[in-house]
């Protein structure tokens, strides 16, 4: 007769497998979003204001874009520590918060000199059409 640890190993689930294929990169995803000009040239006029209200003296602003539901903004700063920093006010109510749906950060690369840069990927959410509204 099997004993208690034998019993609970045949009664366990198989272990998980990860067979699925990776999905695409953050920077996939942005590359292939078209361009809504209009949405898009507004949520860049709201992000430039709303980042240069937020204290910035160690982070520089690199590129700011947005496409239909997302925008991206890169920064460089001098050390990890500035972009921790700079990330925690884009979470309060003056920077991102309640404004944009999510905030998806990528790793931190470090710069030939030394500077560090990430990229932050703001998501919205943007009313989808009723495909049943009379036409």
């Amino acid at each position: 007769m099997p004993d208690a640890n034998e019993q609970a190993a045949a009664a366990a689930p198989p272990a998980p497998t990860d067979d699925a294929a990776p999905g695409p990169t953050l920077e996939q995803t942005f590359a292939a979003e078209d361009r809504d000009r209009a949405w898009a040239s507004g949520h860049e006029r709201e992000l430039r204001d709303r980042l240069s209200a937020l204290p910035s003296a160690p982070v520089t602003i690199a590129g700011l874009e947005c496409r239909t539901t997302q925008c991206r903004i890169t920064i460089t700063a001098r050390d990890d520590a500035a972009i921790g920093a700079y990330t925690g006010l884009l979470e309060e109510p003056a920077g991102l918060h309640g404004w944009a749906e999510m905030m998806i950060l990528e790793g931190v690369t470090v710069l030939p000199g030394g500077e560090r840069q990430t990229r932050i990927y703001a998501r919205f959410a943007r009313p989808q059409a009723d495909d049943n509204a009379p036409k």
